[in-house]
């Protein structure tokens, strides 16, 4: 009898340790889940702190830019030193705790992509380079750009080729959005049956492999075709207006001077809002104006602790108001 209340006693002692041992890991992987959890908050919370300083860090950037393009306007003497003012913070600027980094192009003296390739079909390194420091603060990959320069180098053809190919890579409902049919056109330079130029409208550039419309709604501020320049009607004097077309009267060209003082136009197909112009006479100039609104591309770069926090934010200058028409941040 007593030998099996002690077997008893010693069972019931067993399955209390065991049972005992079990509250003891529960808790223990509730404690340790609890403190998992705190952790990761924390550390959560942290990040996210550093994420927003970060953010306004870059704001400032954006905000300082803009306070100096202000100062400066759109005045080509005074871009330069619109240059010297920013590029202290080019290579990394210390600021509340964290740093900076600010970019600013502007397209008043815009690259001209036919001048990246020779006659000798070799690349133009001093061209080239600028370029590419504009394709890096734009944020268009670097393979793009080495599309671009073979698309240049392969494509200096005949007319009757480069119609050929615009009528092969312009067929489908996406490709036709952007591009239209090659026609002969009196205006672009010819030597010995063949282009000058690889590309003869900016457009053209949607047919770089690869190319987004994305990276052509911001490249196409930055970059010209042509080195002879267009006339941009925002500007020109009436006597020039007029002499774009037998079309437009002397006075049709005036109305445009007077109507532009306090209404500048943001768009080549506006000028058909002006008094005396038609949709005929705009189709008969539209190869040789443009609107040179004057624009400020500014990518700003904060950080702090280990968060990184960039801003792309593209201006525009018309008649003397800056106007955000982009900003992307990442």
């Amino acid at each position: 009898m007593n030998n099996k209340c002690i077997r008893y006693a010693k069972n019931g002692n067993g399955s209390a340790f065991l049972y005992i041992l079990l509250i003891l890991a529960l808790l223990s992987s509730i404690i340790l889940t609890f403190i998992s959890s705190t952790i990761n908050y924390i550390n959560f919370t942290n990040n996210y702190k550093d994420k927003n300083k970060a953010y306004y860090i870059a704001k400032s950037g954006i905000n300082l830019s803009t306070y100096f393009i202000s100062q400066y306007g759109s005045n080509p003497v005074s871009y330069q030193e619109l240059l010297n003012k920013i590029a202290p913070y080019e290579s990394g600027y210390p600021i509340l705790g964290g740093k900076i980094k600010i970019f600013v192009i502007n397209n008043n003296s815009k690259f001209n992509v036919n001048q990246l390739i020779f006659t000798d079909n070799q690349i133009n390194y001093t061209e080239y380079s600028e370029v590419q420091r504009l394709f890096y603060v734009l944020g268009i990959p670097s393979n793009i750009l080495e599309n671009l320069i073979t698309f240049a180098q392969k494509y200096q053809l005949s007319y009757n080729s480069l119609e050929l190919k615009f009528m092969q890579l312009t067929h489908g409902p996406k490709a036709k959005q952007y591009l239209v049919n090659v026609a002969p056109n009196t205006n672009l330079s010819v030597l010995n049956t063949e282009y000058k130029n690889s590309f003869l409208t900016i457009r053209d550039l949607m047919l770089v492999p690869g190319m987004r419309y994305k990276y052509y709604f911001l490249l196409k501020q930055f970059l010209t075709v042509n080195s002879s320049g267009l006339v941009d009607i925002n500007t020109a004097p009436y006597e020039v207006i007029e002499s774009l077309s037998p079309l437009i009267s002397s006075s049709a060209a005036k109305e445009l001077v007077s109507y532009r003082i306090n209404n500048p136009l943001t768009s080549v197909s506006a000028l058909t809002e002006v008094s005396g112009f038609n949709s005929s006479i705009l189709s008969s100039i539209v190869n040789r104006i443009e609107i040179n609104s004057t624009f400020y591309l500014i990518k700003s770069a904060g950080e702090y602790g280990g968060a990184k926090v960039s801003i792309k934010s593209l201006y525009n200058i018309n008649g003397g108001t800056i106007q955000k028409i982009y900003e992307k941040i990442s």
